[in-house]
């Protein structure tokens, strides 16, 4: 049977066992998951609801999972120093 794919953020919540749950697991209050409907995952969270998504064998923008460009640290340069 071909992988379940999920659309929304709402539906990737409900496929994680619904917004008590999701709270409980991330440690974060009711009304934070709720805001996530519309704002997505925030990064700290990335790597736990995307591997337990995958884990269920669940579909989904990579783009959900993937840092803003401001989260990702850019390498300085050494002014062409060794």
């Amino acid at each position: 049977m071909p992988p379940h794919v999920l659309r929304t953020y709402k539906q990737a919540i409900d496929a994680l066992g619904g917004v008590v749950y999701v709270a409980a697991l991330c440690g974060v209050s009711r009304n934070a998951v709720s805001n996530w409907y519309k704002r997505g995952f925030p990064p700290e969270k990335h790597d736990l609801l995307g591997s337990r998504l995958r884990h269920a064998g669940y579909e989904f923008p990579l783009s959900w999972f993937k840092q803003s460009e401001a989260a990702i640290p850019t390498p300085r340069s050494n002014g062409g120093k060794k």
